[in-house]
């Protein structure tokens, strides 16, 4: 958590559980996160942990394939996490 920074915005490509999203907002601090998975199962965990957690206002939970969400979204990422 110590590589980023409040203002930034990261992409989590594949967020399984939130492995890396929950550290990454809840310890590192990050701005906004939008964490992509395509496995119904994980992204109801994920949604629960991330709601769990208190961090719902700075996740976004994209369920599909990165590769078709992630163009789509216009964003621009200060990290990405694969």
């Amino acid at each position: 958590a110590g590589v980023v920074r409040p203002t930034d915005v990261v992409l989590d490509m594949y967020a399984g559980i939130g492995y890396y999203t929950l550290p990454v907002v809840k310890h590192g601090g990050v701005a906004f996160v939008h964490a992509c998975e395509w496995n119904e199962f994980a992204v109801d965990a994920l949604r629960y942990n991330v709601s769990q957690n208190g961090v719902a206002e700075r996740v976004a939970v994209h369920e599909g394939d990165c590769r078709v969400i992630v163009p789509r979204l216009g964003v621009e990422f200060d990290r990405v996490i694969l």
